[in-house]
Formats: structure tokens, sequence, C-alpha cells
């Protein structure tokens, strides 16, 4: 990331959140529909390092028993 680039981030996290959905919004029209292939790509992206990090054992998968167990003791306040 650009210097410039990461000076207007640093200055939007410190917006109020409300501020900083209007950045969000402008960019967004700016961009004009560049956004949802720009997504894309992202998750895309995503998906192929996260497949390529468990086929190559660098993460391991966990049982849905166990994530669905463990989602529920959460919402019960049990963590």
């Amino acid at each position: 990331m650009k210097a410039q680039t990461r000076k207007i981030l640093n200055a939007v996290v410190e917006m109020p959140a409300e501020d900083q959905l209007e950045v969000v919004e402008e960019l967004m029209v700016a961009l004009e529909g560049e956004p949802e292939a720009l997504v894309d790509e992202f998750w895309r992206a995503e998906v192929q390092g996260r497949s390529a990090e468990v086929e190559t054992g660098t993460e391991k998968t966990v049982p849905w028993s166990t994530v669905k167990r463990r989602g529920a003791a959460k919402v019960r306040g049990e963590t």
C-alpha cells in the first residue's frame, strides 16, 4: 500500500462510524460497479489461500460438531 493511501486509510479509521460509511459509499460510487468484481476477486484469492493451507497441513480443519458445540457455549456465555 502506498504511503498516501495508508495515510488516508488511517484518517478514515479515526473517523466516527457514520463518517466511515459515507466514505465507503462515495468510494463505491466512484468505482461504478467495480467493487463487486474486486470483492469477488478478493474472496477467490482468500478461498484459494485457505484451501492451500489445509492441503499443505499449515492449517487444520475443525469438525462441524466441535464448531457447533463451541458456538453454542459462547452463546450461553460459557466461554
